[in-house]
């Protein structure tokens, strides 16, 4: 992914299924605070990579 120059899109359901959270974290909310922040900071601490990430809403 290194180099990307337009957006990705995933679903929560498909990153949970990535990050091997998929039967955890019923609440969005909880699986951004949890893990995807967690991996966020992990990776501008210890590596030249890093992502950004918004909420799209359906409805």
């Amino acid at each position: 992914m290194s180099g990307q120059k337009k957006p990705l899109t995933y679903k929560f359901e498909d990153l949970k299924e990535r990050f091997g959270v998929k039967d955890k974290y019923k609440l969005v909310g909880h699986f951004k605070t949890r893990v995807l922040d967690i991996a966020k900071k992990e990776l501008d601490e210890c590596s030249p990579y890093s992502f950004n990430y918004t909420e799209e809403k359906e409805g």
